[in-house]
């Protein structure tokens, strides 16, 4: 493009730059109505959709039944109904198995059985005792004394005797009347439950039943409102089509009514400046205001000095970010080494004390098992010790009541027993007579 306006003073170039820059801006705010042309939606509807079909708690519900499914697919009914019946449908029990009941229990029955327990223990204690002292007794009864002491003991072990069975069989007859009653009771709550159970299934069914005739109602309802909806989605895709011929009708009357006599206006009055720097056109009308430029063409190379040199100030500053960026992230690899071998060192020692407590306790352990070993040793030779004492406590007990025996058997065969000073109190007596 030749420039015309070399000839013309400065500030003529300012105006006619001035006027320039008004018809540029005259065709960008056309392009811009352009690009933002919406036509007016006159069209009028004339399928309405209703309320989404239901009785629901709350709207949220509905909303969100109607939101999750896509109604013009073939499959809708059968999807809808399968939405419905996990949003609507009544809670199953979580178990439906037979009910689990508590096993029998009762803490007075408890002490009944031990006290029959105790009592039959008492019993069999009296017969495993008092029947071999009686039989131990017996060759002595010939003595007015050891008869009497017979006979006493017989008399007791007899009285526990029955009065131990006398308690064994009144705590079986409390035990049978306590625990008739509580089967009764324990009975009563089972029937109870499971009467309870199976109310709940028989609620459970027949809200079934009620909810499957509501899903019926619901799924002719919505076949309905679904074919009125997918009627207006139909009618609002026609809409939309005229909506749009109508969008492009209006971008081609505003592309030719004002776009092209607008920039047929510019490119007749632009004699001087080219396509290029019609967008920078206000930054070299204040070159040349501010005196920096005197003429277009040193407005234009000062312009592309200044670019240049914004160029080259974001490239330095874009490589001084990219420094820093390495130097900040060698930084952070360094920190992150001396933070690995920082972990590293700790852990070692970590591993150290463990290692050491390890052995500290596997000494403890060794002394503890030893000295267990000891003690054990020790309470088995006490133990030992302890059975010899018994066992030769034992031997002169019995050495004594064989004595005893033999004494009493001396002076009983005795002809002298009913004269005799030192009757049972001497054993192998020089002046034993047999009778």
């Amino acid at each position: 493009m030749e420039d015309k306006s070399i000839s013309l003073p400065k500030e003529a170039v300012i105006e006619k730059l001035k006027k320039i820059s008004e018809l540029y801006l005259e065709t960008r705010r056309v392009i811009y109505d352009i690009k933002n042309f919406s036509p007016v939606d006159q069209y009028e509807r004339k399928c309405v959709v209703p309320t989404f079909p239901g009785n629901y708690e709350n709207e949220g519900t509905r909303r969100s039944l109607e939101h999750s499914v896509s109604h013009e697919k073939d499959d809708a009914v059968k999807q809808m109904e399968a939405v419905y019946r996990r949003t609507c449908a009544p809670k199953k029990p979580k178990k439906l198995p037979e009910p689990i009941i508590k096993e029998f229990t009762n803490s007075e029955l408890r002490e009944l059985e031990i006290k029959k327990d105790t009592a039959k223990t008492k019993s069999k204690v009296t017969l495993f005792v008092g029947i071999p002292i009686l039989l131990a007794l017996l060759p002595y009864f010939n003595n007015f004394l050891t008869a009497i002491v017979g006979i006493a003991v017989f008399a007791i072990c007899v009285y526990i005797f029955l009065s131990s069975k006398k308690t064994m069989r009144q705590a079986e007859e409390k035990y049978t009347e306590i625990y008739n009653a509580a089967m009764e009771e324990y009975n009563q709550q089972k029937e109870k439950t499971l009467s309870e159970y199976e109310q709940q299934e028989k609620d459970y069914e027949q809200r079934q039943a009620e909810f499957e005739r509501q899903l019926s109602a619901f799924l002719d309802q919505y076949c309905e409102w679904r074919e009125q909806y997918i009627q207006h989605i139909d009618e609002e895709k026609a809409i939309k089509e005229r909506l749009e011929n109508d969008r492009k009708q209006g971008v081609n009357h505003l592309y030719e009514e004002s776009f092209l006599p607008a920039k047929k206006k510019l490119d007749q009055y632009n004699d001087c400046l080219s396509e290029e720097y019609l967008p920078v056109i206000d930054t070299l009308i204040d070159l040349l205001r501010n005196g920096r430029a005197d003429d277009i063409k040193e407005a234009i190379n000062l312009y592309e000095e200044i670019q240049y040199r914004e160029r080259q100030l974001e490239f330095q500053r874009e490589q001084e970010a990219r420094r820093r960026y390495e130097e900040d992230r060698k930084r952070q690899d360094e920190e992150r080494r001396y933070g690995e071998q920082m972990s590293f060192q700790r852990e070692q020692e970590r591993q150290r004390q463990r290692e050491e407590k390890q052995r500290r306790d596997d000494e403890e352990r060794h002394h503890r098992e030893e000295m267990s070993f000891r003690e054990k040793q020790e309470r088995e030779r006490k133990q030992q010790q302890e059975a010899e004492r018994r066992r030769q406590e034992r031997a002169e007990f019995e050495r004594k009541q064989a004595e005893d025996r033999d004494r009493s058997r001396q002076c009983n065969t005795c002809a002298l027993s009913g004269r005799c000073s030192m009757s049972f109190r001497r054993s192998n007596c020089a002046s034993y007579r047999p009778r």
